[in-house]
Order: C-alpha cells, then structure tokens, then sequence
C-alpha cells in the first residue's frame, strides 16, 4: 500500500479522522492526520498490525514545521495483544507522498522508549506522553 491513495478497507480511519476534526475544526490537526497515514502504512508490514490493534499510544515524538516535508516522528504504541511497538514514519518530500517510508519495530519488555542514535531527530524535539488528541482518535475508532 505504500503511496497508495486510502482504501475501503481504511475507510475507518480515515472517517475517524474527518469526525474529529468536524466535531473540533480549530484543533491542531497534525497528530491525528499523521497518526492515521501511519496507520493506514503499518497495517500493510509484514511485521505490521491493523489500525484496531492499538490499545494506547503511550508516547509520541515530531519534528516541527518544514517547508518540506510534512511529517516525521514516531510512536511508541501498546497493542491488545500486549506487544509495544515503536513506528517511525516520514511523510515524504510532500502529502504523504511517494517516498514516504514507515519503520516498526517490537520494543523489548520494560523498555520505555525505543534506543535511538544521539543524533536522533527525536532527540531534538522530545517525547509527549499520552498526547490527547490521539487517546481520542482511538476511542473513536473502537467505538
């Protein structure tokens, strides 16, 4: 599905999206958008989980606006399953576009937060805990 425009099957997360941001037009939307095209892009790893899989988004990083590129940032996500995992995604040079990429990786037991490089962009701009607004896009999408 990589540079793919959203599917059926993603019809979910997307009309989450769009609900929250009909309910509250004012909010920040680059959390939820971006959580969303990183979802629709997970579920297509072979390491990678459906979009309700997703218990709790534990922690969440970005990096601040660019001309360039609209996203880049990471989660660290606890599934139902209990697995935690750390996705990393890049929007491209753009929308979402092309060479957007999405990295997954399972976080070992009792490890809080991924081991990223010192030169890490996250290490720039630090974690958010719990960021609100994607508590609320995940109960919207379990209902």
């Amino acid at each position: 599905m990589d540079g793919m425009e959203i599917s059926k099957a993603d019809a979910p997360v997307e009309r989450v999206y769009h609900e929250m941001m009909k309910a509250n037009p004012m909010r920040s939307i680059g959390y939820p958008y971006n959580f969303m095209q990183t979802l629709i892009r997970s579920e297509s790893r072979s390491n990678g989980f459906a979009p309700t899989d997703v218990e709790a988004v534990e922690a969440a990083w970005h990096t601040r606006d660019d001309d360039d590129v609209l996203w880049e940032g990471g989660y660290v996500l606890r599934l139902r399953d209990g697995k935690r995992v750390y996705v990393e995604s890049f929007s491209g040079r753009g929308d979402w576009a092309d060479d957007a990429q999405v990295s997954i990786e399972t976080l070992p037991a009792g490890q809080r937060y991924p081991e990223l490089p010192q030169n890490h962009y996250q290490v720039m701009f630090g974690w958010d805990d719990a960021p609100e607004e994607l508590k609320e896009y995940l109960a919207r999408l379990s209902a």
